[in-house]
Order: C-alpha cells, then structure tokens, then sequence
C-alpha cells in the first residue's frame, strides 16, 4: 500500500526537468503512458496509472472476496474492513507530503482518486459476495463521512469535498453515477 503515497509515486524534480515532448514524427503510441496534456509530459497520467497497477490488484474482486473467506476461518488474517481501513490510512487520510517531493499533493490526490475509483468500480462489478459486498459499501460512506469532517485546505479540500459526493452520490443510487475507468497502463513489464 505504500506505493500508492506520493513518496513512491512522484518522480523526483531532476528527471521531471529533463523530459521533453516527443519530437516531430514520433507520434505517441501505445506504448506511452496516457495525457491529457497534449503533447507536454503528463506527471498525473503517471501517477495515476501507477496508483491503478497497485489498486488493481488489491481491490480485484476475487481478491477481495479471499481476504473475506480467509479472515472468516482464521480471525488472526486481516478482513476486508483491515485492507480497506489501512489503505485509505496511506491514502486519503495521510498526513500532508513532505515538501520534497517533487508536486507531491497533486500526485497524492491523483492517487487518491484512483482508489476511490477502484473502490466505486469494485462495488459495481457484481463480482462481489452480498456481504463482502456491505463492508465495502461501508468502508466507503464511512470515508465520506471522514471526508466531510476533515476538508482540509486548498485543492486537497475540493478533492476531498468532490470524493465525498461522488461516493454519497454512488451510495444513493449507483445508477445516477458514471462511474470513471481505471486508468490505464501501458504495456510491458510493470512500471
């Protein structure tokens, strides 16, 4: 889970100052991570896509519907409730990035996101057992509740106040919501 944090996720200032946009005749290709920022280097894209390897695989549903079953047999392994309580601990609710990292709050919220896309998109997919499928309902209006009551400041209080209606939204009536994909991530070997 600590590599969602921006710690792991930023890329340090020294290479974010060399990276140039591709020259002319070298259109992007699949091989390149996603942008939004035309032809400029996309240090979110990153971020995001990073943050997806890493919910991806820990918020998969069958993943999910194990850690269940295996706490169910042995209370000694962590439950649903553990995983998703320590992931927004490393997430949503961390303490502020250190100042060193290079745009480390924006890389932080564009983490963020990712979970609470992957969270919402786990919900949706059905693929969840009715009760393992209430705890994480629960996890997620119990983080925006968390969400509401801690705003912060800056644009780390839009996101948190945007994340709160988005999952209250989502809670209310999962239909009303369009739910945004995964981001995604180029392929080869894991970033």
């Amino acid at each position: 889970m600590d590599s969602l944090r921006a710690e792991y996720l930023a890329l340090p200032a020294g290479v974010l100052d060399i990276l140039t946009p591709p020259a002319m005749g070298h259109e992007r290709s699949r091989e390149y991570f996603a942008t939004r920022m035309d032809s400029v280097f996309d240090a979110f894209s990153i971020a995001e896509a990073g943050a997806a390897q890493t919910a991806g695989f820990l918020l998969d549903p069958a993943r999910i519907n194990r850690v269940a079953w295996q706490h169910a047999r042995d209370a000694q392994q962590p439950g649903v409730q553990e995983v998703l309580a320590l992931l927004l601990q490393k997430t949503w609710k961390r303490e502020p990035v250190p100042a060193s990292v290079a745009g480390g709050e924006a890389v932080q919220l564009a983490a963020n996101w990712v979970v609470v896309d992957a969270t919402l998109n786990l919900l949706d997919s059905g693929k969840l057992h009715p009760q393992v499928a209430a705890e994480v309902r629960q996890a997620a209006r119990e983080l925006a509740q968390w969400l509401q009551k801690n705003p912060g400041k800056g644009v780390t209080a839009d996101s948190r106040k945007q994340a709160a209606e988005l999952i209250a939204a989502y809670l209310s009536d999962p239909r009303s919501v369009k739910l945004r994909a995964m981001p995604a991530i180029p392929p080869g070997a894991p970033i």
